[in-house]
């Protein structure tokens, strides 16, 4: 006897969700685009390093992959090469909100609050 086929994750589909779904495995769909994180606007961004990508939803909310500042969000210059500007669909658990960062004295320190997701999987739609 096998068994059921688990049911499928619920899907992000705007910032409508984002609350909702905090903390679940989701599924989205969305343009993928390279993001510079730099303390000047105008900073170029790095060439052939890996960096923080998110997935841009149709109603224009960004979904970043992974926490920018970690490993998780920096992305495979591979993936960035073979996915910048075209529609995906990711799978992972979505947090409403970035982690806040503390210096080592205690205090928060300026981060970005995106919505993120920790990525399972992402690839061409």
């Amino acid at each position: 006897m096998s068994k059921p086929a688990p049911e499928p994750p619920p899907e992000c589909a705007g910032s409508a969700d984002l609350r909702r779904l905090d903390g679940q495995r989701v599924w989205l769909v969305g343009r993928y685009a390279r993001v510079t994180v730099s303390q000047r606007p105008s900073a170029p961004p790095p060439g052939g390093t890996p960096g923080p990508a998110c997935v841009q939803l149709d109603d224009g909310t960004q979904i970043m992959l992974g926490i920018y500042y970690e490993a998780s969000g920096r992305r495979e210059i591979t993936e960035v090469h073979r996915l910048h500007g075209k529609r995906v669909r990711a799978v992972g658990v979505l947090h409403a909100r970035t982690p806040d960062q503390y210096t080592d004295t205690g205090i928060i320190m300026a981060t970005m609050t995106s919505p993120y997701l920790a990525v399972e999987s992402i690839d061409l739609a």
